[in-house]
């Protein structure tokens, strides 16, 4: 994998927020994940000075940590028209949720027993809190805990601020090598300590390793990140996989994520073993060995950053790469799942869950591939469970995308630009429904944007085999801009240098917000198709770098009878 792919990986891994709202389809909610690692966790609470018709339009919000593909669920408490609220949860061993109550309070709860939770709206809209303050309270089993880590929240901010940018700059820096890197991740892993000692000292010891937790599970994600595509040395791996955490975070989610990236991003030499082994077992009889073993010459080259035949390549990609893009992908995903069964027991089976591909039709061949492997069963209910949900969600959404009538008066035509519009709905089903009208029997990609990202634009220029597509498939574009922290007036200049044609559609920041919730998109560009027969799927496109311009035009040609 380049450099730059790699550099684009990690950016979004490390700056990438998971902003979420809570409409969502209920068959869709995830929250119950039943199975032998679990236990039933009750939170409850009371808004105090809670008026149900002036607080109408109040939302306590909830985002849970899990140690899933997903990495996070969000959702909402239903507030009793008393002030009271209550959600039952199976949950992983001490569940980090992060709470949002509008923007009055927001702080993070650590569950494992039980917690009830106060909050004061007289006080709170006087002066809104983060993490703790006056018109807060927290009673329960995990009450010690939860105020405890919101209290490290709250302390020396500055300086830990300071180390992870610090951090963040030498994981990107194209002037260290691997080595140099681990030794400065683990310079700044001993300062955080060194501040956690600072709050311990003040705040007991009791619930010190709480945030040790936290802090060497970033630490060993940080590791493995800067290893990806790389080799590593036997020692740091078994270091890095020694690690036991203990909390459900964002932080061990995100070292299980990381150590499953670094499994499954085979370095040069994998690369082209599972290649070659892959096309000569699948070698079509139109060609020889040879003229294979010719193209593979120049593959490996290029696997090698070698000089190579630019010629022979791009022959023998589109012979030999291209028609077995869902074999190789099949391979590569065989050895990714082997090697994680090879980690010990307590490990393997989360991070199995994590790296699940997000799209269905890559999902159902990992998932294919964990059931005949050594993964413990509650593990792989889970993953079966997921997909058969993900699969009914799939038809209900194209169900009630189809229910809607489409109209016209979804879209308001701005009289100064050319190709925008307004969204007039905000209804998620009725917006695609109307754009699914407009280009009937087309395929159709919907590329969720921000003018504030780079990529947003650059991914589109670079992008050669979707521009083929474009011209001679009459694929169709439509870009709809999140209008979360962009003003209308900033989108309308975005678009006026906008590198390729379509329609533009500018969407309010509530609606945006339910489009990501909706489809659990997490990024921006996000890619959505529609094809030719009308059928919505979110995840057939992942990201540009990986469009392929033969499966789309085999596919449109299906649908058309050719």
């Amino acid at each position: 994998m380049r450099k730059s792919t790699l550099t684009g990986i990690l950016l979004l891994y490390m700056l990438c927020l998971y902003g979420q709202n809570t409409k969502q389809l209920e068959s869709h909610n995830k929250i119950n994940q039943l199975c032998d690692k679990t236990s039933e966790v009750k939170i409850t609470g009371q808004l105090v000075n809670f008026d149900p018709l002036k607080d109408s339009g109040l939302i306590l919000r909830y985002t849970i940590s899990t140690p899933t593909f997903r990495r996070q669920i969000a959702g909402a408490f239903e507030i009793e028209n008393d002030g009271s609220f209550e959600m039952g949860l199976q949950c992983f061993p001490y569940t980090e949720i992060w709470i949002a109550l509008g923007d009055l309070y927001y702080g993070k709860l650590m569950v494992n027993d039980g917690i009830h939770l106060q909050f004061d709206l007289e006080v709170l809209k006087n002066q809104p809190v983060y993490h703790l303050g006056p018109g807060v309270a927290m009673q329960g089993k995990d009450a010690e805990i939860s105020l405890f880590v919101n209290g490290y929240e709250d302390f020396k901010v500055e300086s830990k601020k300071e180390l992870q940018e610090e951090k963040l700059a030498l994981i990107l820096s194209q002037d260290l090598d691997k080595n140099d890197k681990v030794e400065e991740i683990r310079k700044i892993n001993k300062k955080l300590a060194s501040l956690e000692k600072k709050y311990v000292k003040k705040n007991g010891k009791a619930l010190e390793w709480v945030l040790s937790n936290d802090r060497m599970a970033s630490m060993y994600a940080d590791i493995l990140t800067v290893h990806w595509g790389k080799g590593m040395n036997q020692d740091l791996f078994a270091e890095c996989t020694s690690f036991n955490p203990i909390l459900t975070s964002n932080a061990t989610v995100q070292y299980y994520d990381f150590l499953g990236f670094f499994l499954g991003v085979p370095n040069r030499l994998e690369t082209k073993m599972i290649t070659e082994k892959t096309l000569h077992n699948h070698l079509n009889e139109a060609y020889s060995s040879a003229d294979l073993d010719i193209f593979l010459r120049e593959f490996n080259k290029k696997t090698d950053f070698r000089r190579y035949d630019e010629d022979i390549y791009t022959v023998g990609k589109e012979y030999f790469l291209d028609p077995y893009k869902k074999e190789l992908f099949r391979a590569k995903t065989a050895f990714h799942i082997k090697k994680m069964a090879q980690l010990p027991k307590n490990k393997s089976d989360y991070v199995m869950l994590v790296s699940q591909p997000q799209s269905l039709q890559e999902r159902s061949v990992y998932l294919s591939e964990v059931n005949a492997a050594k993964f413990s069963n509650w593990a792989k209910h889970i993953g079966d469970e997921d997909m058969t949900r993900d699969l009914e969600w799939m038809d209900q959404i194209n169900s009630e995308i189809t229910e809607r009538k489409a109209s016209a008066t979804v879209l308001a035509p701005l009289p100064d630009l050319e190709n925008a519009f307004l969204s007039a709905t905000e209804d998620i089903y009725a917006l695609i429904s109307g754009i699914r009208k407009r280009y009937e029997n087309q395929p159709i990609i919907i590329d969720l944007w921000v003018p504030w990202m780079d990529r947003c634009k650059s991914d589109l220029i670079n992008s050669k085999s979707l521009q083929l597509a474009i011209d001679t498939m009459s694929v169709k574009m439509v870009y709809l801009c999140s209008g979360i922290d962009v003003q209308r007036e900033y989108w309308m200049e975005s678009i006026l240098d906008f590198p390729w044609e379509g329609e533009h559609i500018f969407l309010s920041e509530k609606l945006s917000a339910d489009i990501m919730e909706l489809l659990d998109l997490r990024t921006f560009p996000s890619y959505l198709f529609i094809d030719s027969t009308g059928y919505f799927d979110p995840y057939v496109i992942q990201n540009l770098d990986d469009f392929n311009l033969e499966d789309m035009r085999k596919e449109v040609r299906e649908q058309a009878g050719i």
